[in-house]
C-alpha cells in the first residue's frame, strides 16, 4: 500500500474539523484532545482519520501518533493549528517530523504578554504600560503604579477570557482574585500551564481595536486582511461582538506603516516563517499600539467571514503555506465591506434554536451558521467563555447607516430561543 500524505491538524475544535473535513476530504489528520470531543459529544461530524487522545503529555502524544501514522501509512506533509493552547505541541512535533513551523520560544514569548510587550518596548515599538500581579503577598509592591482605568488579564490567556475593566483600586482587587480563583485556568493546564498566578495589568489606549493576519516569508511581512473589531457594552470586556471587514485603519495610516511594525515585533519574539494574527488599537492620532501577536491564523469566524462575502480560502491557504507554498494576500481594495456579527446568549439554560427566517429575508444577508446544537447546557462569563456562544451572521451594511444601528437591527431578527431558564 502507497504512503498517503497527510496534514497534521492539531488540537482544533470540532466545529473547525467538521469544515475542514467537509472542505479537504482525504487530506488531512485531526489530532483532537479528548476532551474536546465530550464536551461535544455526538455534535459534530467525526472525521475520517483522527487520533483523539489525552493531549497533555507531549512524549505520549508523540509516541501514539507515530504509532497511528505506521498503522495507517500516512506520511506528514505539514502541520496546523488554530488553537492557543495547542500551539507548543504543534511546535513539538513540527520538531520531530522536521516541519515548518513556529519555535517553541517564539510561542512562549507571543503566549507571554508581559515577555513580548518588554521586547516590543525595547525594539521601539508602541504599546501599553504593563504591571505583573505574581502572587497575593507581592501584590502590594508590584501594583503601586498602576493607572487607571486599566485592563486586566491572565498574563498567558487567549480569546477574551477573564479580560476585566478597572476603574478603581477596588475594581481591580476584585478582577485579580476573580481570575486567580477561576476554574477556567486550572481546567485548561495546556493553556496556562505553570503561569497561573501571573496576571497583567495594561495601559488602557482609548482608540479603536483591529485584528490583522499577516504572512512571515524570507524576512517579508505581507499583510493578508484587516478587521475592526466591534464591541457591546452589554458584553464583558474585550469580548468581540462582531468584526468589519476590510478593517479601514485611519486616514493617518498606510499599511506600509503598519506592515514595518508587525516585522519588527515578529523579529523581537523570534518568529521566521509563519501566518500570524496581530490585535492593536489605533488611537485618535493615528498611534497603533501593539497588544499581541499569535503565530495562528485569526479563527473565531473570520474565516468564514472572508470566505462567505469574498470567496477567500484562508483555511486552505493556511493548509498549503503549511505545506511550503506561498500565499497571497486576502486584503483586495475593492472588496466590499462585511460585518460578522456573533450571536451570544445572555442567559443561563438549555439552548432549543435560532430562528433565521426574518434575518434571510433580509437584502442584506449573506450567510448564517449555528454553532451550538439543541439541548446545549450554557452558563455564561466568567464560569464560561464557550458555551454562550451560539452562532454568527454576515451581512453587507448599507452603504449610508452607521454599522451599530444596522448591528442592532440584524440582531433583533435573529430570534434565539433558550428553555429551563435559571
Amino acid at each position: 500500500m502507497a504512503v498517503e500524505n497527510r496534514t497534521l491538524i492539531v488540537g482544533t475544535t470540532s466545529d473547525y474539523i467538521e469544515l475542514i473535513e467537509n472542505r479537504y476530504p482525504g487530506q488531512t489528520l485531526f489530532l483532537t484532545d479528548q476532551a474536546e470531543r465530550s464536551r461535544v459529544k455526538d455534535q459534530f461530524q467525526i472525521p475520517q482519520l483522527e487520533l483523539c487522545i489525552d493531549l497533555s503529555n507531549y512524549n505520549d502524544v508523540e509516541n501514539q501518533l507515530d504509532a497511528f501514522q505506521k498503522k495507517a501509512n500516512i506520511k506528514l506533509d505539514g502541520i496546523v493549528c488554530y488553537d492557543d493552547e495547542s500551539l507548543l505541541l504543534a511546535s513539538h512535533l513540527a520538531i520531530k517530523n522536521k516541519l515548518p513551523f513556529p519555535g517553541q520560544k517564539a510561542i512562549e514569548l507571543c503566549r507571554d504578554k508581559a515577555a513580548s510587550k518588554a521586547l516590543w518596548k525595547k525594539a521601539g515599538l508602541s504599546c501599553p504600560d504593563y504591571w505583573i500581579a505574581s502572587t497575593p503577598a507581592k501584590d502590594a509592591e508590584n501594583l503601586k503604579g498602576v493607572q487607571f482605568p486599566c485592563v486586566v488579564k491572565p498574563v498567558c490567556g487567549s480569546g477574551s477570557e477573564l479580560v476585566f475593566l478597572c476603574q478603581t483600586k477596588q475594581d481591580l482587587k476584585k478582577a485579580i482574585s476573580t481570575i486567580r480563583s477561576s476554574e477556567i485556568l486550572s481546567q485548561n493546564p495546556r493553556m496556562y500551564g505553570e503561569r497561573l498566578d501571573n496576571i497583567i495589568i495594561e495601559e488602557y489606549i482609548m482608540g479603536e481595536e483591529f485584528s490583522c493576519d499577516f504572512a512571515i516569508v524570507a524576512n517579508t511581512v505581507q499583510i493578508l486582511r484587516t478587521a475592526r473589531k466591534v464591541f457591546s457594552e452589554e458584553l464583558p470586556v474585550g469580548t468581540s461582538f462582531g468584526y468589519v471587514l476590510p478593517g479601514h485603519l485611519s486616514e493617518r495610516i498606510q499599511l506600509s506603516t503598519l506592515t514595518k511594525q508587525l516585522k519588527t515585533a515578529a523579529k523581537a519574539v523570534g518568529l521566521e516563517r509563519a501566518i500570524c494574527m496581530a490585535d492593536f488599537i489605533v488611537d485618535d492620532e493615528g498611534g497603533i499600539y501593539l497588544l499581541e501577536i499569535t503565530p495562528r491564523m485569526g479563527g473565531d469566524c473570520l474565516p468564514h467571514i472572508l470566505h462567505a462575502a469574498w470567496g477567500i480560502d484562508s483555511i486552505g491557504a493556511n493548509l498549503y503555506f503549511s505545506r511550503g507554498q506561498n500565499i497571497e494576500p486576502w486584503l483586495k481594495d475593492t472588496a466590499p465591506s462585511v460585518v460578522g456579527l456573533r450571536l451570544h446568549a445572555r442567559e443561563t439554560g438549555t439552548f432549543h434554536s435560532i430562528d433565521f427566517k426574518e434575518f434571510e429575508a433580509d437584502s442584506r444577508f449573506i450567510e448564517r451558521h449555528q454553532i451550538a446544537r439543541k439541548g446545549r447546557q450554557i452558563a455564561l462569563p466568567p464560569e464560561d467563555y464557550s458555551s454562550w456562544l451560539l452562532g454568527y451572521v454576515i451581512f453587507q451594511p448599507f452603504a449610508r447607516q452607521s454599522i451599530s444601528t444596522e448591528i442592532q437591527e440584524i440582531l433583533v431578527k435573529n430570534k434565539i430561543k433558550i428553555e429551563n431558564k435559571s
